[in-house]
């Protein structure tokens, strides 16, 4: 993670997905080869991410050593700073993993696994959406910052433009991966998961609301108000919980469906509104 952190700050996008992919594919390629031909069930795929991660972490620890990218050396002032930044984010990342597995929780207690293994394919098949918001604002991010570092009326001008352009393109791609889905589905999971593609579109708006966070969230990092995102990730994770149980209780499986695009467009709204108010 340092080191990919390390890539992304200095703009070296073609060595981070490098390294990522590298990293992605070795556990995958280590896991096929576990389970399939060892039959190590389970097992084998925590052994997969264990070797692959001690394998791209030693190969990372190696690089950043030969160019001095670490520094043992002990800086209380740092250590503060860091402290008052991740500490606020601890009730975010809590947050956030309620709202992830919230639905799929009571899909299965109060419906059954049948519907929860249904659910989360069509889920899977919506995070590809989720995958490349996140891989798009990654690259995007060391780019803003810098603009933000030396902030103009026409940069800022330029920022809302160019935002406004990128929720468009965003919207459209979710339609395209809307339409395919039910080919996507058969293709991944075949026909017996079928029932799939109806969960897809709403959990792809909810994928595609929270791309348009990830857009506007970064002013609130940038200006280091961890501590605001975390109050509204709290209160969308005690919003999702009744709303996401009472629309299963009326609406069956689909109900999670409903939920989940309020909550990202609750997050969305909220940190839009706080962002705007800070530049």
């Amino acid at each position: 993670t340092i080191k990919l952190t390390i890539l992304q700050v200095h703009e070296q996008a073609f060595s981070y997905a490098s390294f990522q992919i590298l990293s992605s594919l070795t556990n995958a390629i280590l896991t096929v080869l576990f389970i399939s031909y060892f039959n190590y069930g389970w097992e084998g795929r925590i052994l997969a991410q264990l070797i692959a991660l001690a394998l791209f972490g030693g190969i990372a620890m190696v690089v950043m050593l030969r160019k001095k990218r670490i520094n043992f050396s002990l800086y209380i002032n740092h250590i503060k700073d860091a402290l008052c930044f991740r500490l606020p984010l601890i009730p975010h990342t809590l947050g956030t993993l309620v709202i992830t597995f919230t639905d799929r929780i009571l899909i299965q207690n109060m419906i059954g696994v049948e519907d929860t293994g249904d659910y989360s394919v069509a889920f899977q098949i919506g995070s590809l959406f989720s995958l490349l918001c996140t891989s798009i604002n990654t690259a995007y991010v060391p780019y803003l910052y810098r603009i933000l570092g030396d902030l103009s009326e026409c940069k800022k001008l330029n920022i809302v433009k160019g935002t406004y352009i990128y929720f468009l393109i965003l919207a459209l791609l979710a339609i395209v991966l809307i339409v395919l889905s039910p080919r996507l589905v058969h293709l991944i999971a075949g026909d017996a998961y079928a029932v799939s593609s109806d969960y897809i579109k709403w959990l792809v708006m909810g994928f595609l609301l929270n791309g348009f966070y990830l857009a506007v969230v970064n002013f609130l990092f940038y200006a280091r108000k961890t501590a605001v995102l975390s109050k509204i990730t709290l209160v969308a994770a005690m919003i999702n919980l009744p709303v996401c149980y009472f629309f299963i209780k009326q609406f069956g499986t689909i109900g999670a469906d409903f939920s989940m695009p309020l909550i990202c467009l609750f997050t969305f709204c909220a940190t839009w509104y706080f962002s705007s108010k800070l530049f």
